[in-house]
């Protein structure tokens, strides 16, 4: 307590994200941070969005970057990112503009972070669709490497959500 008294700098900040590819990007942020301010101890949190918006309610984490979950929280809105579906070229619903969410029950579904509450978890949930789930990956980048294995060229479609 004398240390904040005399306009010293202590405690500790600790940041999460749900995003691998955020994870350099904080990393090199948290140490920038860290220069300015050494005696301010910092972590970097991961987890999918439910498990860091549980660390921010129990004061383990300061902020995060993730999606919006219910909790007494405040949001800033960093962007809209669409919910998409990868499917080979040549599949018939490349000549869609958008794939129907109910197409799922159907079409070969690849699940990352199968235990878990993600997004896609929870849009399946809402909407009572049960993925036609072919192969499960532990990581999202484990994922997208199986998609570009399994279907060579691959066509992003937006997701339409009203089935």
């Amino acid at each position: 307590m004398a240390a904040q008294v005399r306009g010293l700098e202590i405690g500790k900040v600790s940041v999460g994200t749900s995003y691998s590819a955020y994870y350099w990007w904080l990393a090199k942020l948290i140490a920038a941070f860290h220069q300015q301010h050494p005696n301010i101890k910092t972590g970097l949190l991961t987890g999918n969005s439910s498990e860091l918006c549980e660390a921010m309610a129990e004061h383990r984490a300061d902020f995060c970057i993730i999606n919006r979950r219910e909790g007494d929280f405040d949001w800033i809105p960093l962007r809209e990112d669409p919910m998409v579906a990868w499917v080979p070229a040549g599949h018939p619903m490349t000549a869609r503009k958008t794939f129907p969410l109910a197409a799922f029950a159907a079409e070969p579904f690849i699940a990352a972070f199968p235990s878990q509450e993600t997004d896609n978890a929870r849009i399946f949930a809402q909407n009572h669709i049960k993925p036609n789930t072919c192969f499960t990956d532990i990581s999202f980048n484990l994922t997208w490497g199986r998609k570009r294995l399994l279907t060579n060229v691959i066509k992003k479609i937006n997701i339409h959500l009203n089935i």
